[in-house]
């Protein structure tokens, strides 16, 4: 999602106004930054100060798997609860997508499965509308925008937005 808005210049808090819109990312998000090269990266991290977009973090328990720099969830306090939707959206994809990690301390898919579940909670952006955790989202009634389906240069990437998510098969 990224790539477009650091390319055309859009200015999220114009395009999705802080009174009607809270932008997120998810803790498995931060996993890519790193690894995103500059001049890119710079710009996700300005961005993610400059316009207040939070860490959405689900509530959860230590995992063994994983070192406290990389845990997933939130414990009391941090994270917030799981509705049954999204817990049972995530459960039924980490038996099928999830082998091993990569280098960006993720499991193949693992962010993508975030996202998914969000969608049930809320918009997810997305340039990524080939099979899998996505698409399996938005065929389940998740809320998922494939920007890769908008026109090449939309004048405002938010009302693009809203008139593809109005659509079927957004």
């Amino acid at each position: 999602m990224w790539d477009p808005v650091f390319l055309r210049g859009v200015n999220l808090r114009l395009e999705f106004p802080v009174e009607r819109y809270g932008l997120a990312i998810t803790r498995e998000a931060q996993f890519e930054i790193p690894g995103t090269p500059n001049p890119l990266r710079a710009f996700i991290e300005r961005s993610i100060e400059d316009w207040q977009i939070r860490v959405d973090t689900k509530f959860g328990f230590w995992d063994n798997r994983h070192s406290e720099e990389d845990q997933r969830v939130g414990g009391f306090g941090f994270g917030v609860w799981a509705t049954h939707e999204v817990a049972s959206f995530y459960a039924a994809q980490r038996d099928k997508r999830m082998v091993r990690k990569r280098k960006t301390r993720l499991y193949k898919n693992e962010a993508d499965i975030a996202l998914g579940a969000r969608s049930f909670e809320g918009i997810v952006l997305t340039l990524d509308s080939k099979p899998g955790p996505l698409r399996d989202a938005c065929e389940a009634g998740g809320r998922v925008a494939f920007l890769d389906r908008l026109p090449r240069s939309p004048d405002r990437l938010g009302l693009a937005v809203g008139k593809l998510l109005a659509s079927p098969q957004s």
